[in-house]
């Protein structure tokens, strides 16, 4: 596990545009500059319809902006304190008070 913060996506938007007035890169993305602010500063997740926005005006992937968000998703879920707690492994040994008829069978879905 990472100890140290993947940086958001806004980070490195923000050093990507750095030079560029808000307003023009936000004409050319589409949104308007309050949108692109949030990105920048974190309020706003990069979504798949906004990496597409990036990607064509910045000329790079997709995956790059997704991949991005996703590595601050899981160190943030990682090290957040109210992450879920009562969540195990469905291969651990199971309770025996469970009925049989609540298991699934394996040929479920199949006639």
């Amino acid at each position: 596990m990472l100890k140290e913060a993947p940086p958001r996506p806004g980070e490195a938007l923000a050093k990507t545009i750095s030079g560029h007035r808000l307003t023009h890169v936000a004409d050319c993305l589409g949104v308007n500059v309050s949108t692109l602010q949030r990105v920048i500063r974190g309020d706003f997740r990069v979504t798949p319809a906004m990496a597409y926005r990036l990607s064509i005006a910045l000329e790079t992937p997709m995956t790059y902006w997704l991949n991005l968000q996703t590595e601050r998703d899981v160190w943030d879920m990682q090290h957040d304190k109210d992450r879920p707690t009562n969540v195990k492994s469905i291969y651990e040994p199971e309770a025996s008070d469970i009925p049989e008829q609540e298991t699934l069978p394996f040929d479920w879905g199949e006639e």
